[in-house]
C-alpha cells in the first residue's frame, strides 16, 4: 500500500512553495504537510484530501452504535471517512443533522453558540454560522465548533485556543472544493491557533473552516486505487463524514 506523504517540512512554518497534491483519482488529491512553531520540539503532520464536489459524492454516515471511520467505511462503500461532530457520553452526536435531506436532529436552540454548519446546498458544499443556516436546498448537513475561518479570514473569540490535540476537520476552498484534514498523531497535535495560521496558506486557498471533534475522536480513513492512508482514533464515535465516488446517469 502507497502512504501518499507528499510534504514533510521540519522547520517552523512551510513556505507556500511546499504546499503539494497528489491525485490518484478523478476529483481527489492528497497532501501531507507538516506545521512546527516555536515552542514545540518536533513538527506535527496533517494530512489533507481535496475532493471536487462535480466528481465526488459527500454523504453523513449515522448509525446507533459506535465505531470507527475504517469500519464504517468498509460497511458503507465510502473510500474516505472523517470523525464529524462531537457527542454526549452516551454516544449521541450533538447539534443538527440533516442526511439524505431529511432532518435527522434539530439544532439545540441554546449552547454551541461558536458553532458552524458544514452542509450541501443545492449540491454545492458551504459552511455557515448556525445563525445564518437556512434549510431550504439542504441535502446534508452537520453540526460542529468553532468555526476556524470565514471569508479567508480566522474567526476570533475561540475558546482553549491553545490547547494541542489531536485536531481534524473539514474547509471549503474559493474553488468550491472541499477539503477534509487530521492531524497524523496519537502525541500532542496542533492548537486551534496553529490550525488556524496552517489553513491560512495562501496556496490552500482556503474560504472557510470548521472543526470537528478531536482529541481521541479524531480520526480519517482513505483507500482509493491503491493510495492509502489510515489514521487510527482512540476512541469509537456515532458520527462521520463519508466520500464516494459519483455514478454516471
Amino acid at each position: 500500500m502507497v502512504n501518499p506523504i507528499v510534504s514533510t517540512i521540519n522547520f517552523s512554518k512551510f513556505s507556500n512553495s511546499e504546499v503539494s497534491w497528489e491525485s490518484p483519482g478523478p476529483g481527489i488529491e492528497t497532501c501531507t504537510l507538516a506545521w512546527k512553531n516555536d515552542e514545540t520540539t518536533f513538527a506535527t503532520n496533517v494530512f489533507l484530501l481535496r475532493f471536487d464536489p462535480e466528481l465526488i459524492q459527500t454523504r453523513i454516515l449515522y448509525q446507533k452504535r459506535l465505531t470507527t471511520a475504517k469500519e464504517i467505511a468498509e460497511s458503507e462503500g465510502a473510500f474516505a471517512v472523517i470523525n464529524a461532530s462531537f457527542f454526549d457520553p452516551e454516544g449521541r452526536p450533538l447539534g443538527l443533522i440533516v442526511r439524505e435531506k431529511q432532518l435527522v436532529q434539530r439544532m439545540p436552540r441554546q449552547g454551541m453558540l461558536s458553532s458552524g454548519i458544514f452542509c450541501l446546498k443545492n449540491n454545492r458544499p458551504y459552511i455557515f454560522h448556525r445563525s445564518t443556516f437556512t434549510m431550504p436546498g439542504v441535502s446534508e448537513a452537520i453540526q460542529s465548533f468553532p468555526r476556524l475561518i470565514h471569508d479567508g479570514s480566522p474567526t476570533q473569540q475561540i475558546r482553549n485556543k491553545n490547547e494541542v490535540k489531536p485536531r481534524s476537520g473539514i474547509a471549503v476552498d474559493y474553488n468550491g472544493n472541499i477539503i477534509i484534514y487530521a492531524t497524523d498523531t496519537h502525541f500532542g497535535g496542533l492548537s486551534l491557533n496553529d490550525l488556524q495560521n496552517l489553513l491560512l496558506t495562501p496556496r490552500l486557498n482556503i474560504r472557510s473552516a470548521l472543526n470537528l471533534d478531536g482529541g481521541r475522536s479524531s480520526q480519517l480513513y482513505f483507500n482509493y486505487n491503491h493510495t492509502s492512508k489510515h489514521i487510527t482514533g482512540l476512541s469509537e464515535v456515532p458520527l462521520f463524514l463519508g466520500f464516494f465516488e459519483k455514478q454516471e446517469k
